[in-house]
């Protein structure tokens, strides 16, 4: 679909020969295409959306550049207990930040997910409410084409808590609030992130460890 800063959208199909065409207003427009579609066809999205100008009228020869997936991430993700999370978001990027791929867990906890040959990081997306109580550590894999790598994540219970509380030395130590904070293991993986409350503080669930 296409969007606009003033929340107007509209949608486009690609006809055999990939060509498009959308009608829309005077404004500034974002293409984002369907995961679902591109995963059906075996394509990776771009990470940055391409960005349109209409302002001025009529735009055309705009081209999207797809990346065919040519290597496979697959696993699992489960809690501590064993027990498979459904319906949690998996991501990944690769190394050179030129595309996205994404998987959701099944019933049983399984995924997989559509790569390039390359080095991607790959994780769940931790600000999903099934992951709530938990972290999860993403990770970095390397695959070469036609190859099948298989990563299980295991999502930890928060054990301990960060709370702290922001202010501004500047202005008589008042509240900073609305501003995200991020906790990341001293021996590397995801990070787990909260904002400040109104009255400037924050709490991060946490497991043991150096953070």
């Amino acid at each position: 679909f296409v969007g606009s800063p003033n929340n107007a959208i509209t949608f486009a199909f690609t006809d055999t020969n990939g060509n498009f065409s959308a009608s829309v207003l005077p404004d500034q427009w974002q293409i984002d295409l369907s995961d679902f579609s591109l995963a059906q066809a075996g394509y990776l999205r771009p990470q940055n959306k391409p960005q349109i100008d209409a302002t001025g009228g009529n735009v055309t020869g705009v081209n999207i550049q797809l990346a065919k997936e040519t290597a496979l991430v697959y696993g699992t993700l489960k809690n501590d207990t064993n027990a498979p999370l459904a319906g949690i978001s998996i991501f990944g990027n690769d190394s050179s930040d030129q595309h996205q791929a994404n998987a959701t867990t099944d019933g049983n906890g399984n995924y997989t997910m559509g790569v390039t040959a390359d080095t991607w990081f790959i994780g769940p997306d931790n600000q999903n409410p099934g992951l709530a109580g938990y972290l999860v550590q993403g990770t970095n894999v390397t695959l070469a084409g036609g190859q099948s790598v298989q990563v299980n994540f295991v999502a930890q219970r928060s054990t301990a808590h960060l709370l702290g509380r922001v202010t501004n030395a500047d202005a008589g130590g008042s509240p900073v609030s609305g501003l995200t904070i991020l906790a990341v293991p001293q021996n590397g993986g995801s990070g787990t992130s909260a904002d400040t409350a109104g009255d400037g503080s924050f709490d991060l669930g946490v497991f043991g460890g150096s953070w």
